[in-house]
Parts: C-alpha cells; structure tokens; sequence
C-alpha cells in the first residue's frame, strides 16, 4: 500500500514537470516564432522604407541645424560689422566736426583781422582828409596886386571837392578847379585878388585836382556842361560858375579863364 502511494506521488511529480517542460517549450516556440516574424517585417519593402524615411529626416534636421548655426555665425558677424561701422561714423563725425570748428575759429580771426585792416584804414583816411582840411583851412594866399605898391592882401579861398560844388549854402558862386603845381596859378591869384577886392564880388570856391577825392572827376575828355555831376569831367584848369545849384557858366583853358575875369573886372 505504501509502494503503491509512493508510486502515485511519483508519477504525478513526473506529470506535473513534463506540463511545465512542454509549457515552457510552446513559450520559447513562440518566442522564435516572433523574432522571425519581426525579422520577415523589418526585411519587407515598408519596413525599408520606413527607414529610409527617418535617415532622410534626421539628415533634413541636421542641414538645419548647420543652417541655423551658419545664420547665427552670420548674424553676429553682422552685428559685429555694424558695430564697427557705427564707431567708424562716429569716429569720421567727430573728425569732420573737429575741422568744421577749426575752419570757423580760423574764418572767425581772419574776419578779425581784415575788420582791424579796415579800421586802421578808414582812420587814415579820416585822418588825411581832416588834415587836408585843416591845411586849406588856414593856408593863406598872397595875391600881389600888379597895378598897387603897398603891401598884398593876404585871402583865404575855401577848397571844396568837386563832388560837392553843386551843394554849397550860397545861392551863387565861382569854383576854381586847377592843381597846385599849376603853371598859371600866379595869373589866377592875380586875377582872384583884384575879383575879391570889389565888395559886390561873388564867393570864390577852390577845388585841387591833384586831391584823390578828385579823381574820378579828371579826365582827358572834358565834359564842364553836364547834366549832372557824375558827369562832370575837367582836364585841365577850369573856372565854374554856380547857381541855385546848377552850372550856368563854365571856363576850360588859361585863355578863357582870363577873358573871363576881365570881363568881371571891367563890370566894376
């Protein structure tokens, strides 16, 4: 009896470990089954193309990604390009802005001292027109009386410029136009002082025309009836008669100059 049970036990233990044995077996068969079957479709025309598919993928990713990286490079060159040019400007601005200031500070004195030239002109000129002035002022001429024995009579004749003689106060007068050096200025002075003597006799005017404010009135054609005084043009000694601020009468040359004052003389 206890053999018997003994054997029962023993046969079922060899049941129970063949089961597990053939479980195990169907579980490895299937495994193999699966590793086939997933290796038939990793070899099929699909599954080859999937992965082509994903190596064209990740190769579109990377020449993105070098692409990207490339425009990052370019952009910071860039940057650093503008930033270079932007000092540059500033640098040139700053350089053009350093002569523009130069040139003023130079225009500034050089404007100075063409002011100053002007100035020290403009005195001398004040300066030798007053002393021209003071010198006919008080120069005083000795006119010898031909037909008298005793002593000259000293006259002052006041000189004026040409550009004025129509502008004196007086209604009617004589202007003297001759240079100083003339080789009549003996018989003039002759002639103006036997005029001068008479109580009824007119203002007598002198005007050099050596004067440099005389000369644009000098000329070698002569214009002594002009219609207005920038006409007026003298060439040699001339006598000018004046009233109510025109030329009534006008004498050109020694010769007329003398008849006239005969004229006068004999109107005594």
């Amino acid at each position: 009896m206890a053999n018997g049970k003994k054997k029962q036990t023993s046969t079922s233990k060899n049941k129970t470990t063949k089961a597990k044995e053939k479980q195990t077996k169907l579980k490895n068969e299937k495994k193999e089954t699966l590793k086939v079957e997933s290796k038939k479709e990793t070899n099929t025309p699909k599954a080859k193309k999937k992965g082509t598919n994903q190596t064209t993928l990740n190769k579109k990713i990377d020449k993105v990604k070098v692409e990207n990286e490339h425009n990052n490079k370019v952009q910071i060159d860039k940057g650093k390009e503008s930033k270079e040019k932007i000092k540059k400007e500033k640098e040139n601005h700053k350089v053009k802005n350093e002569k523009i200031a130069s040139s003023i500070v130079a225009s500034s004195d050089e404007m100075g001292k063409l002011i100053k030239i002007i100035l020290v002109l403009i005195v001398i000129v004040i300066a030798f027109y007053g002393l021209t002035i003071l010198i006919t002022k008080f120069q005083k001429n000795t006119i010898p009386d031909r037909n008298q024995n005793d002593t000259p009579a000293v006259i002052q004749y006041d000189e004026i410029l040409i550009g004025t003689m129509l502008k004196q106060a007086r209604e009617e007068y004589y202007v003297l136009i001759q240079k100083d050096d003339d080789q009549y200025r003996t018989l003039t002075s002759y002639y103006l002082q036997r005029y001068s003597s008479n109580s009824k006799a007119l203002k007598v005017y002198m005007s050099n025309m050596n004067s440099v404010y005389n000369q644009f009135y000098i000329s070698e054609n002569s214009n002594i009836k002009p219609n207005s005084i920038n006409e007026f043009r003298v060439s040699k000694i001339t006598l000018v008669k004046v009233k109510n601020h025109e030329i009534v009468e006008a004498y050109e040359g020694i010769e007329e100059i003398e008849k006239a004052f005969k004229e006068l003389l004999s109107e005594k």
